[in-house]
């Protein structure tokens, strides 16, 4: 009589039954009888499959290359400072002239303020100037940083993988 075996655990099973009293699994295919070296080489298999043959794994050493590409690339823009060329706010002066007629007088005046008024608006162009770049250069900073943590996330995470697969 052939004996009927599991094909998952290899527990002897009566005829009839449809499911494996041990592991659950249903036994709807045709049974065929288990010699005990082909359970040697499923149970090897096994074993093999789940660990490791003593090679290291090559996804976890390119991430890890990646991560150290990364951080660097972080680096890179952390030192990054911007060079916007600086706007430099220029003054005007005229000198005070006095003419015979009133109207002259009042058109040197209101020329006079109008060259006050761009002089001031040159200084509040240039102090934008300044802020911008300054905002700029923080971006640069908080984006080096997070690149740099993103970097190091990746390398750790490739350095655990790594030791997994020499364990």
């Amino acid at each position: 009589m052939v004996e009927m075996r599991c094909m998952e655990c290899g527990e002897v099973l009566s005829e009839g039954m449809s499911v494996c009293p041990k592991c659950g699994c249903p036994v709807s295919q045709p049974e065929r009888e288990i010699k005990a070296e082909d359970r040697d080489d499923r149970s090897s298999y096994a074993a093999n499959s789940n660990g490791q043959s003593g090679k290291i794994k090559i996804m976890p050493i390119i991430s890890l290359i990646i991560g150290v590409v990364i951080v660097i690339l972080g680096f890179t823009v952390l030192s990054h400072k911007e060079k916007i060329e600086i706007y430099d706010a220029k003054t005007y002066n005229v000198d005070k002239a006095a003419f015979g007629g009133d109207f002259y007088t009042e058109i040197y005046g209101a020329s006079d303020t109008i060259v006050d008024e761009l002089s001031d608006i040159n200084g509040g162009i240039a102090s934008l100037s300044n802020s911008f770049v300054a905002v700029v250069n923080m971006i640069c900073y908080g984006s080096g940083m997070i690149i740099i943590a993103l970097g190091l996330g990746v390398i750790s995470v490739s350095i655990v993988y790594v030791g997994k697969a020499k364990k």
